[in-house]
């Protein structure tokens, strides 16, 4: 039970986060720039925030 709870506490921001950008808006950060490296970034930001997670989760002891 605690390790489908950490999956799902890992997984809940990285799906907020995709769910956002799917949504194809003007004002996003990113989103206007043709050519940019937006998707990279993103990617980027998203591994950051899992590996902050598991990071705490085993600082933690909890993992």
């Amino acid at each position: 039970m605690k390790v489908l709870t950490m999956v799902s506490a890992i997984l809940l921001p990285l799906t907020f986060i995709t769910g956002l950008y799917g949504m194809n808006l003007k004002w996003l950060p990113f989103a206007s720039e043709e050519g940019s490296n937006a998707f990279w970034i993103v990617m980027v930001a998203m591994v950051v925030i899992a590996a902050t997670m598991i990071f705490y989760f085993k600082k933690r002891r909890w993992m």
